[in-house]
């Protein structure tokens, strides 16, 4: 029924909603307390030079809280789509590669 209303599952629904929350206090644009997260001292080609140190966790329900899962998602992320600041932009892109994962 989704797929014939074009309508994307909710996983990539609330990922996209998450990043883009994400998106927004990293631009300064939501007041958000981002001074706990590093970035990543020497990018690879497993990090892009805006990826956000790994939240290490040991219990379930901080591992899929919004810091560490969000961080998770958005080092994933292609550098291309985190240098936008456009959030129109940003979300159209992030959902793109969200809907060609899932």
């Amino acid at each position: 029924m989704l797929k014939d209303l074009g309508w994307d599952s909710l996983k990539v629904r609330r990922t996209v909603n998450r990043l883009a929350i994400f998106h927004k206090a990293r631009l300064g644009l939501l007041a958000l307390p981002m001074n706990n997260l590093q970035p990543v001292r020497r990018p690879s080609r497993h990090h892009h030079s805006n990826s956000i140190l790994h939240i290490p966790t040991n219990k379930d329900c901080y591992k899929y809280s919004f810091f560490p899962r969000t961080v998770r998602d958005w080092n994933l992320l292609p550098q291309n789509i985190t240098d936008l600041e456009d959030l129109k932009q940003f979300k159209s892109a992030a959902l793109r590669i969200l809907r060609r994962d899932d």
